[in-house]
């Protein structure tokens, strides 16, 4: 009878082995992305006193730069310079080292070509374990930030962006909004359930509660 009980307690032996997958957004999630964008601005433009993250109000940093265009965005975002300054999250980063070894670390990030290539290689070096998933932006003017075509099956999903988190598949989706209020940071426009959190401090709270309860977090309703 001993004999007959041996898989059933491999598979169980199996079930606790799975790892939760995480599925992080990188700008202005993992990196502190527009404020490494502000103080480029600020440095070129010699502005006097310099802009704040603070003070931010739109996408197109329009509310601090009037004269900002989207191509300028893109110069920013894909050059040497902004990945030679931009900063990974502090509370992040010690979480990754204390759990790099616990989940399946993805990077799901929005970009241009260049800009992708660069987070591949700054996330090499700086998270080897997390896997990047670039998504393209289209080349026209109606950017899509639509991640739904990413597996995410077992799955936590984290973005500061509520179009990025409707339609995917996690189990759970997180909202960072970093106690900021933004017009795409609302959550009114879709019935999906989505918790707010406002720190990596609280989203760390919910991923360890995860670790040590699996079966009852990761169930779907």
């Amino acid at each position: 009878y001993v004999y007959d009980y041996i898989p059933q307690l491999i598979l169980m032996d199996n079930n606790r082995q799975k790892k939760i997958k995480l599925f992080i957004d990188a700008d202005d999630t993992i990196l502190e992305s527009s404020k490494a964008f502000i103080d480029i601005i600020n440095h070129q433009n010699n502005i006097n006193p310099p802009k704040t993250y603070d003070e931010l109000r739109d996408w197109k940093y329009r509310s601090l730069f009037p004269y900002m265009t989207d191509e300028k965005v893109i110069e920013v975002y894909d050059s040497e310079e902004f990945f030679s300054i931009v900063k990974i999250n502090s509370d992040f980063e010690k979480f990754y080292l204390e759990h790099e070894n616990d989940f399946e670390f993805y990077i799901v990030t929005k970009g241009h070509k260049s800009n992708i290539e660069h987070k591949q290689k700054y996330f090499e070096k700086h998270l080897p374990k997390a896997k990047v998933i670039g998504c393209r932006f289209n080349t026209n003017k109606n950017e899509n930030y639509d991640k739904s075509h990413v597996d995410m099956d077992y799955g936590i999903q984290i973005d500061d962006r509520t179009d990025c988190l409707i339609g995917t598949n996690a189990n759970i989706k997180i909202l960072f909004k970093n106690n900021r209020e933004f017009y795409w940071n609302r959550t009114d426009m879709t019935p999906e359930p989505i918790y707010k959190m406002n720190t990596w401090k609280e989203i760390i709270e919910t991923l360890e509660f995860a670790l040590k309860n699996p079966d009852v977090f990761m169930t779907r309703c």
